[in-house]
């Protein structure tokens, strides 16, 4: 046996084994692949609209009513859109809604689009399963994500040619047309699929093996030479400013000074601490989810100026690696784009198991069906 045909059977006995579980996968991905966005949808029904008289609060009296009504520890987002409501979080899963109009607090928002994220987050990274079953089904996800690895760079060196020309490419890199059956027709379009899809599906995998595998994490700062920072860690500078609780400027001229910072703001989140001599705004200029379009800006009460900035390249090398990671798993890095490519990888790679499968089918057990019907 040539060690290319090893590699090929290798490739085959690896689809087979984990091409349920590849194709669960991807199609959970592709189902979540504008989850932001459809969120951001669902949640227009909330916007309001002033009564004749009304203006915006002021952050100072939407803090005083987050800490009469919700209590310490809270964080307002103010959102660069007419009529949108503020976003209040505290903790991990506590969300409401607040007219910025009247103060009062209007739900959680769009619970059951959130909810359904989240419950297909669940089947996607566990199989929406608990206790203990939940790390079984973790493992074996995982396992047949490393699998996959092996599958698209052992599918890459089968799809080489021993001699490259041009024939050769266009066939395997287009779709083809007139082809005289199924097997031909599921050839081509693994083939073509797996050629475009590769990139963003090794990316999808790597990053994927990062969140789960310690010694994967591990890797990516030891790349740059760093040690892994300990969870909630920030590298992020401090600063002190003296100044009394009666002399400091307001939460709203504070907010006003993070506002300069980027006119193009779509989002700017702050913590409800009205004591604290040094606000720390998090101004965000893309989706919500690209670590590269958020910055830290800190900005003094004694006098409302800014005292300092914290953007993504700020952090050291694996830090930003990592951070990285976290989002191209769903192309989120790169935007709307970057959703669209890999979610489109996604829906190549339900393709690839199918059409993977149904050629596995024809070369092991359709044989052999046929000998048991000519007896």
């Amino acid at each position: 046996m040539t060690f290319k045909r090893f590699i090929f059977w290798s490739h085959l006995t690896a689809g087979v084994l984990s091409g349920i579980i590849v194709f669960f996968l991807s199609l959970t991905g592709v189902i979540m692949m504008y989850e932001h966005q459809i969120e951001a949808a669902a949640e227009k029904s909330f916007y309001v609209t002033p009564e004749p008289g009304q203006s915006l609060l002021t952050a100072d009296e939407l803090a005083s009513i987050v800490l009469s009504d919700i209590g310490e520890g809270a964080n307002l987002k103010f959102h660069n859109d007419e009529g949108a409501p503020i976003e209040i979080t505290q903790g991990r899963g506590n969300r409401w809604l607040m007219n910025p109009y009247s103060g009062d607090l209007m739900g959680p928002g769009a619970t059951e689009t959130r909810d359904f994220f989240s419950w297909m987050m669940g089947l996607h990274r566990w199989f929406a399963l608990e206790g203990e079953s939940r790390d079984t089904a973790r493992a074996i996800i995982n396992t047949a994500n490393l699998m996959f690895l092996f599958i698209i760079i052992s599918g890459l060196y089968i799809w080489l040619p021993k001699i490259w020309r041009w024939p050769f490419f266009k066939k395997n890199m287009v779709f083809g047309r007139n082809l005289p059956n199924a097997k031909a027709r599921d050839y081509n379009w693994h083939h073509v699929l797996g050629f475009w899809s590769l990139i963003p599906l090794f990316f999808i995998i790597i990053s994927g093996s990062v969140f789960y595998y310690p010694w994967a994490n591990n890797a990516v700062y030891a790349v740059f030479g760093e040690e892994p920072p300990q969870r909630g860690s920030s590298s992020a500078p401090t600063y002190e400013v003296q100044v009394a609780p009666g002399d400091m400027v307001s939460l709203q001229a504070a907010l006003d000074s993070a506002k300069t910072f980027d006119e193009d703001w779509n989002t700017i989140g702050m913590p409800v601490d009205p004591q604290n001599p040094v606000i720390e705004f998090r101004v965000d200029t893309g989706t919500g989810v690209q670590p590269s379009k958020q910055t830290d800006v800190f900005v003094s009460r004694a006098d409302g100026t800014i005292l300092g900035t914290f953007a993504f390249g700020d952090n050291s090398p694996g830090r930003q690696a990592r951070s990285f990671m976290r989002r191209i798993h769903t192309g989120e890095y790169y935007g709307f784009i970057g959703q669209t490519i890999f979610g489109l990888a996604s829906l190549s790679a339900c393709f690839l198991v199918y059409t993977g499968l149904a050629l596995a089918y024809r070369r092991l057990l359709q044989p052999v069906f046929r000998r048991r019907k000519a007896r």
